[in-house]
């Protein structure tokens, strides 16, 4: 992933198979979700890497593959919801990244 070779931390990485070590997972919230409102919106299946695609659409709606989601937030960071529809949990630390409002905390 382009993300991966830009990362000036290092927090980002390949797992030792090649594959992307997940940071977190996302956790979708259909409730607050512009789809529930008639409103056509896949920005958050748009915008998740090609490489992982944990995101897709199902009819109208996003589903999320939990076990393809490797935490990078894009999602988050793109959801026009507010609150935000996505939030995501660290993989190591168990909290939540997101205040529902498109802001880390």
């Amino acid at each position: 992933m382009d993300c991966i070779r830009a990362c000036p931390t290092g927090a980002l990485a390949f797992g030792e198979d090649g594959s992307v070590a997940a940071i977190g997972k996302a956790v979708l919230d259909l409730s607050t979700c512009l789809t529930r409102e008639g409103i056509l919106c896949d920005e958050c299946v748009t915008v998740c890497p090609s490489e992982v695609k944990a995101m897709r659409s199902a009819g109208r709606e996003p589903v999320l593959d939990e076990d393809l989601c490797v935490g990078c937030g894009l999602c988050v960071f793109h959801c026009p919801s507010s609150p935000t529809s996505i939030r995501i949990t660290p993989a190591r630390t168990g909290l939540s990244i997101g205040d529902g409002h498109g802001n880390a905390t």
